[in-house]
């Protein structure tokens, strides 16, 4: 079975989908105790073999340890970049003082090969390389009854869309910027589309409204706000292009998922990582002033970018299944070895 606190992740809900285990997620914040209690209560009852956790939050890491000792299960922790590269007060005060106790499980995944480096390097001789594994994101399965979001006013292939989370690694006034100055650039009639509650992170909302106001962008620039499913994975599927946009290393993008599996080329900032993962693709950008305004010049209407993107959608589809279904063999074993 499968178990996330707080947030639960696509990642979480497509993974226990493919390898067709529960799900259990509990809605809860710090200090968790409604969480640890559910837990506890949840797994002493059915029993589990195998237990996979979706990491962060630190503490559902020590709770499962504990209790694998216990009840006799085996362990499995899905370490999202948050848990190990703590970079924010937040992250470093909920995760990092649980590090250590990923010695004790049975198995760690992780996205990428830069995260599996990063683990390696943290432990030292503590973990050994065999109990890393890496396993790519699902691709997301298309909806059906997709539903037009009735709150902005866009065509299908005049707009393009930033999935953002609203989270500190994230520069949206930098994409603001940039795409404005697309627009006095090219003097084209797209729309920047960018999704998501901006409630989450005020202090980068007013800096984005601000700009854009600035600019006289109000009908350019739209930010949705929480969507549902449905309407989201419209503006997927009917965008010109996604941009997927992060400043920070050790991360795969969600947003390049969800392109892949809506077929949407997408144009993505430069990191090791995503470079490693994506290979050669001529839509990477910079955070840099212009640099962004460039790619978009040279990316949105060219017509090789589909023949380029489609050879990337294949190398990413291809990396999704063969990691899931090694994962899948490994936790057959993991549940036969189990008493």
């Amino acid at each position: 079975m499968f178990i996330s606190w707080a947030r639960l992740s696509r990642r979480t809900v497509d993974l226990a989908r493919e390898l067709d285990v529960e799900l259990l997620h509990i809605s809860s914040k710090p200090p968790y105790l409604n969480a640890f209690l559910e837990t506890l209560n949840y797994l002493k009852k059915v029993k589990p073999n195998v237990v996979m956790v979706q990491l962060p939050q630190g503490p559902l890491l020590w709770e499962v340890v504990f209790l694998s000792k216990r009840l006799g299960f085996k362990v499995v922790a899905d370490v999202h970049t948050g848990f190990i590269y703590t970079t924010t007060l937040k992250e470093i005060l909920l995760n990092r003082p649980f590090h250590h106790y990923l010695k004790y499980v049975d198995l760690i995944l992780v996205h990428n090969e830069e995260v599996k480096k990063l683990v390696l390097k943290k432990f030292g001789n503590t973990i050994k390389e065999e109990k890393l594994m890496v396993v790519y994101d699902p691709i997301p399965k298309p909806l059906e009854n997709l539903e037009m979001p009735k709150n902005i006013d866009v065509r299908p292939s005049e707009y393009l869309v930033m999935p953002a989370s609203w989270a500190s690694d994230e520069p949206i006034d930098f994409l603001v910027d940039e795409f404005i100055n697309y627009l006095r650039m090219s003097k084209s009639n797209y729309k920047l589309v960018i999704t998501n509650d901006y409630t989450k992170n005020i202090s980068l909302y007013k800096r984005v409204i601000e700009k854009i106001k600035k600019a006289n962008a109000l009908d350019k620039v739209l930010l949705t706000g929480y969507l549902k499913k449905q309407e989201y994975y419209w503006l997927l599927a009917n965008a010109k292009l996604v941009i997927a946009l992060t400043s920070r290393e050790y991360t795969m993008l969600s947003a390049i998922w969800d392109a892949v599996g809506y077929n949407i080329p997408f144009i993505v900032s430069e990191t090791t990582t995503l470079k490693n993962i994506i290979g050669n693709y001529p839509c990477f950008f910079k955070i840099e002033k212009n640099f962004l305004t460039s790619t978009l010049m040279r990316c949105i209407d060219t017509e090789n970018l589909m023949d380029s993107f489609t050879k990337v959608s294949n190398r990413l589809k291809e990396l999704s299944s063969k990691s899931i279904e090694t994962l899948r063999k490994v936790l057959n074993q993991l549940n036969s070895l189990t008493p």
